[in-house]
């Protein structure tokens, strides 16, 4: 049985209509500056995005430092369950880079109205069954993973740059076998797909990427 789904790709955004993140009450922040027994303001802001989500905030803002990417425990493999928006702060002077490293995922989206913006996803990674022979969700999305209980995700003004998976490297949709057609909606909004690499010749869900 074929896997069917639906994916709608915009690759232009219109000023009005593009997510910017800004200071609003129910805003919390993220660097790798701050610790998780902050309160998630911008003074005092958490240490993961994993904790981050923990909240009710309905915008997690990263704050970027120079000297380090987010990276680690709470920053890897982040599990998406709720309406949420994570976005690079809008007044960062330096690029908000999740860096995998090589050994993870950065994000499992499992919830609809997921909005991902100006993120740098860079060395992810995630074969899972070291054979990858079909398509299944532990072979593919080496950075991202959307699952069909998740509709409505925006991923926008993101770079995909040297992830790596079984299949759809950058961004995987994954949808269970099955009789009747699978609907996925995820829009893909001026973001950048960099040297990223599949290991399985079913192609059907790989990000398209374009060279530096």
């Amino acid at each position: 049985m074929l896997l069917r789904f639906v994916v709608v790709l915009s690759v232009f955004c219109v000023a009005p209509l593009c997510f910017a993140a800004g200071e609003h009450e129910q805003d919390r922040y993220v660097s790798m500056d701050g610790s998780d027994t902050n309160d998630g303001s911008r003074s005092s802001p958490f240490a993961t995005i994993s904790h981050a989500l923990g909240t009710e905030a309905s915008t997690i803002v990263l704050l970027p430092t120079k000297k380090e990417p987010f990276s680690g425990k709470g920053n890897w493999n982040v599990t998406v369950n709720r309406p949420v928006a994570i976005a690079c702060d809008k007044n960062a002077t330096t690029d908000c880079v999740m860096d995998m490293k090589g050994v993870a995922r950065a994000v499992v989206i499992n919830a609809d109205d997921v909005r991902l913006s100006g993120i740098t996803f860079h060395n992810g990674s995630f074969l899972g069954d070291p054979s990858c022979v079909s398509l299944q969700p532990e072979c593919g999305g080496g950075a991202v993973l959307v699952n069909t209980t998740a509709t409505g995700a925006v991923i926008e003004r993101c770079t995909f740059r040297h992830n790596y998976a079984g299949y759809a490297a950058a961004v995987a949709v994954f949808a269970p076998f099955m009789p009747s057609p699978v609907n996925v909606s995820l829009s893909v909004i001026s973001s950048v797909f960099i040297n990223n690499t599949v290991t399985v010749s079913y192609t059907h869900l790989r990000a398209h990427e374009t060279e530096a």
